[in-house]
């Protein structure tokens, strides 16, 4: 395909309070899914030089299970920024017709990855009916597993620029509620545009996520500098873990 040519860009994933970094490459074919563009939004970008100082438990990730789960990962760039950071394994999942470039995007950060001592992985996740889900290594045309929300819970979910319907903060708390594995060291961290028109979505996500048993521990608010940019620059991250 063509358009697997396109240019890569490339973005920095903060790893430590020095400042180290390294460079997450995102290659951005034209896929469409439910009249959105295959892109990186803003939101990703902000986490990618945040999650760093977000306090992770990493033991954790010693254990069987899925370790971090991207929900509405987009081209997967924070999800593999915070693979990279906290050199762990990640499942990127997205609308279906996205996978594909979630699998070129994992394909293209191999290197990085492995020097980290990381790994990705690739699926399709129904925020509706999030029970099961097939994951994909590097192939997308060959489904390697299937993890169960039951048996496969995720110890830290990641959902970057989801709310963009009134029906997203139910499916998406759905979502998160069926997958966050129970306990004090799981956490869910959330980024969002402050965009006018959807802050009520934005409070309607609060509360269910409040309602559904979790708390928040820490928030932080970041601007997008880039002159070029023409989207909300203000950006609000959070940081949920169960009600203790």
């Amino acid at each position: 395909m063509e358009d697997w040519k396109r240019p890569i860009n490339k973005y920095k994933a903060v790893l430590d309070t020095g400042g180290e970094n390294v460079d997450i490459d995102i290659n951005v074919p034209k896929l469409r899914a439910e009249n959105l563009h295959f892109q990186t939004w803003g939101s990703a970008r902000i986490l990618a030089g945040q999650l760093h100082t977000i306090p992770i438990e990493k033991a954790q990730f010693r254990e069987n299970g899925v370790n971090i789960l991207e929900m509405g990962a987009g081209t997967g760039l924070a999800g593999l920024a915070a693979a990279a950071i906290w050199q762990t394994s990640v499942t990127l999942t997205d609308l279906a017709p996205f996978v594909p470039g979630l699998a070129r995007n994992i394909d293209v950060n191999k290197d990085v990855l492995s020097d980290r001592r990381a790994s990705a992985c690739s699926g399709a996740l129904d925020w509706n009916q999030p029970a099961t889900l097939p994951v994909f290594h590097h192939d997308p045309e060959q489904i390697q597993q299937t993890y169960s929300s039951e048996t496969d819970k995720a110890r830290v979910i990641i959902a970057a620029d989801c709310l963009y319907s009134e029906d997203h903060p139910r499916m998406l708390t759905n979502a998160i509620l069926a997958w966050l594995r129970p306990g004090p060291d799981s956490r869910v961290i959330v980024c969002y545009p402050l965009r006018i028109a959807y802050l009520d979505i934005i409070r309607e996500l609060w509360e269910l996520l409040e309602a559904g048993g979790l708390e928040s521990v820490s928030e932080g608010k970041e601007e997008i500098t880039d002159e070029v940019w023409d989207d909300e620059r203000l950006h609000e991250w959070g940081v949920w873990r169960w009600r203790l």
